[in-house]
């Protein structure tokens, strides 16, 4: 007895306490042992809430889910209400109700029902679900990628939620799922950089599970478009000079030594890069970058005599 006159008494032991309708009495006694008169009561069955249920797929074996502690049977019921099956009631509150050798669980789209009962036969409220139609199988697919390109791209079918991008085993990068027509796409263009990578895409669901996986095809960077020939440099001359030879080129750059050392614009098919005062000696290793209409860099080296 507390302080304040409330009172707690331990029953859990007790069989005929966890049945729903036993009546029950409880009675004061003070310190000199007087008694007071009885109080009675009913043990009253636990009220549960209506069940949560997994999603289920005609041909599913069992329709599964989860209920409140104190469900002692979890019951099937069809779109109109009536009971197909009992099920059974685990200790962690799971359950599971075998389904699919009734008719009534083999019509996608139709609507089902699962209720919880307590020891005194109460229902929860009833929880609705709809049958869908067979598990798509996880599969993923991935177009060749070509050196140099900026994603790794394809298409996916299942219930993924995230896509990445190994490379030799390694995740490296996640990627985007376009769940409006089952494509998606991994940022590579730095991470993918020799044809002797082993390039794998996987997909997996909202816990991390991997659902599938594919080898993604590499193949070498496209050859480039823009082609010049470079004139040799003497040392103490102005410029180093050049012409395109075919495609067009948006601009030009002198490295001395594999540092930048001064850029350039190209007019027409001419190419003239300052250098006198960059250029000092012929042991200079002397490079020009002479970049495509996609500023795509194709590299010369400039002999220094």
């Amino acid at each position: 007895m507390a302080a304040d006159g409330t009172y707690k008494v331990y029953v859990n032991d007790n069989g005929s306490m966890k049945q729903s309708g036993t009546p029950f009495q409880v009675v004061a006694k003070d310190a000199s042992g007087n008694v007071s008169p009885q109080a009675a009561s009913t043990v009253k069955g636990m009220t549960l809430n209506a069940p949560k249920i997994n999603a289920y797929y005609k041909g599913d074996a069992y329709v599964t889910g989860t209920t409140d502690k104190g469900t002692s049977k979890i019951g099937l019921y069809d779109k109109n209400g009536s009971l197909l099956r009992y099920g059974q009631v685990n200790t962690d509150g799971t359950y599971i109700i075998y389904a699919p050798d009734k008719a009534q669980m083999n019509v996608v789209g139709d609507n089902f029902m699962v209720k919880a009962l307590n020891d005194a036969g109460a229902a929860s409220p009833a929880a609705q679900s709809t049958i869908l139609a067979s598990k798509v199988t996880a599969s993923v697919t991935a177009q060749p990628y070509q050196i140099g390109t900026n994603y790794v791209s394809g298409t996916y079918k299942g219930d993924a939620a995230r896509v990445q991008l190994l490379v030799n085993g390694v995740v490296v990068k996640n990627g985007a799922l376009n769940v409006s027509n089952g494509s998606y796409q991994v940022y590579a263009k730095d991470l993918v950089t020799a044809t002797t990578q082993k390039v794998e895409v996987v997909t997996l669901d909202s816990n991390f599970k991997e659902l599938a996986r594919t080898n993604v095809v590499v193949t070498e960077p496209a050859k480039p478009t823009l082609t010049a020939t470079i004139d040799p440099y003497k040392l103490g001359d102005g410029s180093i000079t050049g012409t395109v030879t075919s495609g067009t080129a948006s601009g030009a750059a002198l490295y001395v030594n594999g540092q930048l050392a001064r850029s350039a614009s190209v007019s027409g098919n001419s190419i003239s890069v300052w250098a006198q005062d960059k250029i000092t000696a012929k042991t200079d290793k002397v490079q020009l970058y002479v970049y495509d209409q996609n500023w795509k860099p194709v590299i010369y080296d400039v002999p220094v005599q």
